[in-house]
């Protein structure tokens, strides 16, 4: 994902399946109770609704959980979605005045 400041964001995505109404991405996890706090999460639905060209609320994203065996997933509202951007410039920011 290119970002702001010439900074790039990389990552793993297990599965992109489309679904009736938009698409699931999914990554791989073991039980964590707090991936939704994650901020990869929102910038990857709003990441892959440009991709795939498809309304930012179609997008769900989540997790497969291999331990306990069970997909989780999450579509994030606008502001959501506007928040974690203005976090990641500003991560991305910091980074290259560094």
């Amino acid at each position: 994902m290119d970002i702001e400041y010439n900074n790039y964001l990389s990552g793993e995505i297990y599965r992109v399946d489309k679904t009736k109404d938009g698409y699931a991405i999914t990554l791989m996890l073991r039980a964590d109770k707090i991936w939704q706090n994650e901020l990869r999460f929102p910038l990857l639905q709003r990441f892959y609704s440009d991709k795939l060209e498809c309304p930012e609320n179609k997008i769900m994203v989540g997790v497969y959980n291999y331990e306990q065996g069970k997909h989780e997933f999450i579509s994030y509202d606008q502001s959501t979605l506007n928040d974690a951007w203005e976090e990641m410039t500003k991560i991305s920011e910091l980074v290259s005045a560094a």
